[in-house]
């Protein structure tokens, strides 16, 4: 994917494909991208055709909206955009039987229990629980960079939470898109942006 460099109210291009074979570049002022990412999440119904355009597209270039803002500042917003997905996706499955979630979140609890997590992940009713393990995800796959601009860490999850996700949109609406799914179109978005390089990083996928 090529992404052009833009700064101010100069537009940004991405290039990227739509639906596998369609060679498409967009161009767009930074506003007019992110009125592009609200229009999206507020259609109602979820598509492949919209899932391919936000992350092929819209996504990269909030991305090169935000290079004006310092590395840790970037990152923060990068953390607190993942955290937004991962706590909806993880809370879509925390709902439902064990029996009906995909493997690689059952490799995942794996790791968990492996690296003494056990006791934290789960609620004292015995579900997992969808902000420990989003605060968990996060820390195995970012830790290194977190404490590399000396952020706090995510040990206390209450603050975690209301840092990341309490102010953040983007788990409701989200979750919202997701109900609106089939449980095996749910399955399937962990192979695409933003879940698949986090859920290759824990080698889960």
């Amino acid at each position: 994917m090529k992404k052009g460099q833009s700064k101010g109210k100069k537009p940004i291009k991405v290039t990227g494909f739509l639906a596998d074979d369609i060679d498409l570049t967009i161009s767009a002022t930074p506003n007019e991208w992110i009125k592009l990412d609200r229009y999206i999440h507020d259609l109602k119904k979820m598509e492949p055709l919209k899932y391919d355009l936000y992350y092929s597209f819209i996504w990269p270039a909030l991305e090169q909206c935000q290079r004006k803002k310092s590395e840790k500042q970037l990152f923060t917003d990068r953390l607190k955009f993942r955290a937004g997905y991962l706590y909806a996706f993880l809370s879509y499955w925390c709902k439902k039987p064990l029996k009906e979630w995909p493997e690689y979140l059952n490799k995942l609890i794996t790791i968990a229990e492996k690296d003494g997590y056990a006791e934290y992940i789960k609620t004292i009713r015995g579900r997992y629980d969808p902000k420990e393990l989003t605060a968990y995800i996060l820390e195995k796959v970012y830790g290194k960079d977190r404490r590399k601009y000396r952020i706090k860490s995510f040990e206390n999850i209450d603050n975690f939470y209301i840092t990341y996700i309490h102010d953040n949109k983007r788990p409701a609406r989200q979750l919202k898109t997701l109900k609106l799914l089939q449980p095996a179109e749910v399955k399937l978005l962990a192979y695409k942006a933003p879940y698949n390089d986090i859920f290759n990083a824990l080698k889960i996928i």
